[in-house]
């Protein structure tokens, strides 16, 4: 028996690299396109910032952000495709930026001054909506996000 030993350890390290390879594989498919699609812009010139977070943690907080582009120009609608994003929970904040100076600007009160939206066209009462509220459960092969501005 002593001399089937080591072909039987081989054999036991193929079959664990060949699963490894398997697992890795099996990640490797784990993943998707967020799709962003945003209406309601007030002009086909100004930008729009995008910011996708992926924890409640990293909620708004916009150096956070998972993701995040500036699409300039494009019309009243536009479309931002995000390719090889991990399953997982994402929430999407965005904003038309009406004088190009990279912040939502807020009047006295706090209260946008330009146009934004959330994932799942959340609102909150005295704010932006929470995490859970703007949150959504991302797997399959693409996931479109649909964002109206107000």
């Amino acid at each position: 028996m002593t001399r089937f030993g080591p072909i039987f350890a081989l054999l036991l390290s193929i079959l664990g690299t060949v699963c490894a390879g398997h697992l890795a594989i099996a990640q490797s498919e784990s993943r998707t396109t967020l799709i962003i699609r945003v209406s309601g812009l007030s002009s086909g010139a100004t930008p729009l910032r995008i910011a996708v977070f992926n924890s409640e943690k990293s909620w708004l907080d916009d150096a956070s952000a998972a993701y995040k582009t500036v699409i300039e120009g494009g019309g009243r609608v536009r479309e931002w495709r995000v390719q090889s994003v991990p399953y997982g929970d994402y929430a999407v904040a965005v904003f038309e930026d009406q004088n190009r100076d990279g912040k939502l600007n807020r009047d006295l009160l706090g209260i946008p001054k330009e146009p934004y939206g959330f994932s799942n066209n959340g609102r909150g009462t005295f704010g932006p909506p929470s995490w859970k509220d703007a949150k959504v459960v991302v797997t399959g092969e693409a996931m479109q996000f649909e964002i109206k501005l107000k």
